[in-house]
């Protein structure tokens, strides 16, 4: 049943048809369906996407003119190969750009990988920058103390930096010359030592990225571009393209595509029109009109808003905002990106639809947290048991204690249970770019999150 690739080319030459693969090639029109991607499933069942030849190009041929990437440029693909994101960026346009394509072994190996290829370009998901951002944070907290007030000296000196490397912009004398000497002492190590050093750019989409996070990549001159949109879109909306031509913001704020109108409707919902906007859903008429205005704007699903510049901020999902008991709309999203840059927490999902208040079902980092519980004098022969351990209860309080400070009182985790299992893939609770999927957390943990609001 195996055969080498060399021995497949050498018969598919032998029974080449060129007259009828030429034959095909010219019948093909820019409004003929290309692939099919099917949705994640993050709000419903999947829907068969048709996207087209025009789609596709379009997507491709302008991604790489806005990205200004060097041909033959090293790339580590870590995307399912299902996902948009991966099929028009990693694969479709990188080819179109003659780029080398290393495909990853998943998400466990992924640190290992950089530093095997040390790759010059990646389109990621924010929970990978993520776990590369609280694994630093959680090094430089176990350095000497001088060691960790060089490295925060380092990281104030990177952080003045970044808005001019966003803008592409020349740094003032002085601020230069602490960059060289922070870079020499801190940066160049650092890139060095997790296989970032020969990065142009990286890519982060499929949720909106933390400030702190971006901004901390920036401040080591790594250039986190990020990316917005949706399969039904092929999929790009909006995308930081190279600073040279647009300055990059701060704080999720994102530039339109090119050729690509943005709006945004009475309620708040992002609305778009453009040349990359799908033919519909596979055998789903009703759906595919439910998708459109009755003027062809495509309804995006998220909540955002247009600054005077016209850059883009998405702040959630429609479907994901939580109306409480009193009426209070709170957007889930915000909450947790704040609590999933704490080296502690792994997984997080806000549960209060319809309720006095809200409550979190929280997945631990493991590995953090053991660590921490052994310098604690904690023993626990098991997750379950570490999780119910009162002095681990009393840290996670802390945890959520502080980051409430940041909202206001309707926006406040009034309560929360720490989960001993990570959600997967495998057991339902996440697409395959580690999106949550709430119904399915809230359907499967209903007794947990009872238990929460029980007087």
């Amino acid at each position: 049943m195996v055969i080498s690739f060399k021995d497949a080319v050498n018969a598919g030459n032998a029974t080449l048809h060129l007259e009828e693969i030429e034959s095909r090639t010219k019948n093909i029109k820019p409004d003929d369906v290309m692939t099919l991607i099917y949705t994640s499933g993050t709000t419903g069942d999947p829907k068969g996407v048709m996207l087209t030849h025009k789609n596709i190009m379009f997507i491709c041929l302008t991604f790489n003119k806005v990205e200004a990437l060097p041909e033959g440029f090293v790339h580590l693909s870590l995307l399912p190969l299902s996902h948009s994101v991966e099929r028009t960026m990693d694969y479709y346009s990188v080819l179109e750009r003659g780029a080398i394509v290393y495909y990853s072994r998943g998400t466990e190996y992924f640190a290992e990988e950089l530093k095997e290829i040390r790759p010059q370009c990646d389109i990621l998901v924010p929970r990978v920058f993520e776990k590369i951002y609280n694994g630093v944070m959680a090094k430089v907290k176990e350095m000497p103390k001088k060691k960790q007030k060089i490295f925060n000296w380092a990281l104030s000196v990177g952080l003045q930096a970044a808005p001019y490397f966003m803008a592409a912009k020349r740094k003032p004398p002085l601020l230069a010359l602490k960059y060289a000497i922070a870079h020499k002492l801190i940066f160049s190590k650092l890139k060095n030592a997790l296989g970032l050093d020969r990065v142009i750019c990286w890519g982060a989409a499929g949720a909106p990225l933390a400030k702190e996070i971006h901004d901390f990549f920036w401040a080591m001159n790594l250039q986190v571009r990020k990316g917005y949109g949706l399969t039904e879109t092929s999929p790009v909306l909006a995308v930081d393209g190279s600073p040279k031509i647009k300055p990059i913001k701060s704080d999720g704020w994102i530039c339109p595509f090119p050729e690509t109108q943005i709006k945004i409707a009475d309620d708040g919902e992002i609305l778009a029109k453009g040349p990359q906007l799908m033919k519909g859903y596979l055998n789903k008429p009703e759906a595919t009109k439910e998708m459109f205005t009755e003027d062809g704007w495509i309804k995006t699903g998220d909540i955002g808003v247009l600054d005077n510049e016209g850059y883009l901020k998405i702040t959630d999902r429609k479907k994901d905002i939580i109306v409480t008991a009193g009426g209070k709309n709170i957007a889930p999203q915000v909450i947790e990106q704040r609590l999933l840059i704490q080296p502690f927490i792994e997984q997080i999902a806000i549960v209060g639809d319809a309720r006095k208040y809200i409550v979190a079902l929280i997945v631990p980092n493991f590995d953090t947290l053991k660590q921490w519980a052994a310098t604690q004098g904690i023993s626990a022969s098991s997750n379950d048991q570490l999780v119910k351990h009162p002095e681990v209860q009393k840290k996670y309080q802390a945890i959520v204690n502080e980051v409430n400070q940041e909202f206001g009182k309707v926006e406040q985790i009034k309560k929360f249970t720490l989960l001993s299992q990570q959600f997967t893939q495998e057991t339902g609770e996440l697409t395959p770019t580690l999106k949550i999927k709430r119904k399915v957390i809230q359907k499967k943990y209903a007794d947990v999150i009872e238990e929460m609001y029980k007087e």
